[in-house]
């Protein structure tokens, strides 16, 4: 069975970290750039969106996050383990 807190999104082209908020805003991120999401702006994560080197960054850096298997293209977390995302990586 599916994890609910993961969706893959097969038709979206993104080639980035995408961070959407409780208040509908958004914030794009690229690996190398500076993340200046930080502190309480974490709580209000809603979902986050991953492909290309912004995904292999998320696998290689937080392990047991939960996938499909094959592996998507694009996935995407909601809630907790989106909030995890930006607040644990490396950038």
């Amino acid at each position: 069975m599916p994890d609910p807190s993961v969706e893959t999104c097969k038709h979206q082209i993104l080639m980035a970290l995408k961070i959407e908020f409780e208040d509908n805003g958004e914030y794009v991120w690229r690996v190398g750039q500076t993340m200046t999401v930080k502190g309480k702006e974490v709580l209000e994560v809603l979902s986050v969106s991953a492909d290309g080197g912004e995904l292999i960054k998320i696998f290689s850096e937080i392990k047991n996050m939960p996938m499909v298997s094959p592996p998507p293209k694009v996935c995407r977390w909601f809630g907790d383990h989106a909030r995890f995302i930006v607040a644990n990586l490396n950038y």
